[in-house]
């Protein structure tokens, strides 16, 4: 079993805030609550999340019966302090009448609820203002309350690679009229090639000429931003549809070749229109030196594959499932 991913260790998602704002439309993305700071960056209408472990699937349907009845931010991190078990259970089973759904959410609230309790004051106390996360900005915030109020938050099991998932996502974007206009991948591209089903996923998506593609990548080429480990990197979504037409685009490492180095240090762009003085990586040469050809900038290690991505937890979540099922059995007559 991998190790579950219910945040993320990215810290400059503010570098895709510019690009982002005022986007609106609909919003996919993989992973933790990243998503949320990036979403209300972007006043998505929309938030449909995705992921492969079913852990953060119901750590996001659990955000989401919290959310509404958490009027501040510090009134959400709270719910996550022991004491107020009775008002999480509560809210959870608003929100999902059926038993069988709400099993499974309380199940991920119990089991890592100290860790969570962590993490989200760690969320409350980064820096305030247009910079914060969702939980530091109160404007994001009220945003993304808002939107669970609306049941505008949509967690699904799946796959990026997978026959049926973003292909569901799509057809309801497109019933909608909603244009998917923000598209978070993290690093998961670092883990597959593009294949014909990832390929049809995206061609299959309501993109126009706003929807961008958010991403993250290791590089020994690419310099990463002040306080992270990650080099940060945006997309035109047309473009990158353009490419997945092509046989040869087989990869992120491809991709990246288009890449055009921003002057904040540890962000690119790939598909914009050049500003002046900017030079996509290709063109980026030493006077008098011949620049870099496309293989030899892959082989330079213009994308390496992050480390430890594959760090296990079965004993760490065979005991926290166990204290969880424990707090959850009922208390004996």
């Amino acid at each position: 079993m991998r190790r579950h991913y219910l945040w993320s260790n990215e810290r400059r998602h503010d570098l895709f805030f510019a690009d982002l704002r005022g986007l609106g439309g609909g919003y996919m993305g993989v992973g933790g609550d990243q998503n949320y700071t990036l979403a209300a960056a972007a006043e998505s209408d929309v938030l449909w999340l995705v992921d492969l472990d079913p852990a953060v699937v119901y750590l996001h349907r659990l955000y989401a019966a919290l959310l509404p009845v958490s009027l501040q931010p510090g009134d959400l991190v709270a719910l996550f302090d022991k004491k107020h078990r009775a008002e999480v259970h509560a809210a959870v089973a608003a929100a999902y009448p059926a038993t069988d759904e709400q099993r499974p959410v309380l199940e991920v609230y119990h089991a890592y609820r100290d860790l969570l309790f962590r993490h989200l004051k760690d969320e409350l106390g980064r820096s305030h203002g247009p910079r914060g996360t969702w939980l530091s900005d109160a404007r994001k915030y009220q945003h993304m309350h808002r939107l669970a109020k609306e049941r505008r938050i949509v967690a699904r099991l799946g796959d990026l690679t997978g026959p049926s998932t973003l292909q569901q996502i799509a057809e309801t974007a497109r019933q909608a009229g909603v244009p998917i206009h923000a598209i978070y991948l993290s690093n998961a591209e670092s883990w597959f090639k593009y294949g014909p089903a990832f390929r049809g996923n995206i061609a299959a998506l309501p993109f126009d000429d706003r929807s961008v593609i958010l991403r993250t990548v290791k590089s020994q080429l690419l310099r990463y931003p002040s306080g992270d480990i990650w080099h940060y990197t945006i997309q035109r979504s047309q473009h990158f549809a353009q490419g997945l037409a092509q046989p040869s685009y087989r990869s992120i490492d491809i991709a990246m070749v288009d890449a055009v180095p921003d002057k904040t240090p540890g962000l690119s762009h790939i598909g914009f229109p050049l500003v002046r003085g900017q030079k996509p990586l290709l063109a980026e040469a030493q006077p008098g030196r011949k620049r870099p050809s496309r293989s030899l900038l892959l082989a330079r290690g213009l994308v390496t594959r992050p480390a430890g991505n594959r760090e296990t937890a079965r004993e760490l979540d065979r005991d926290r499932l166990r204290r969880a099922q424990l707090e959850l059995a009922p208390s004996p007559r």
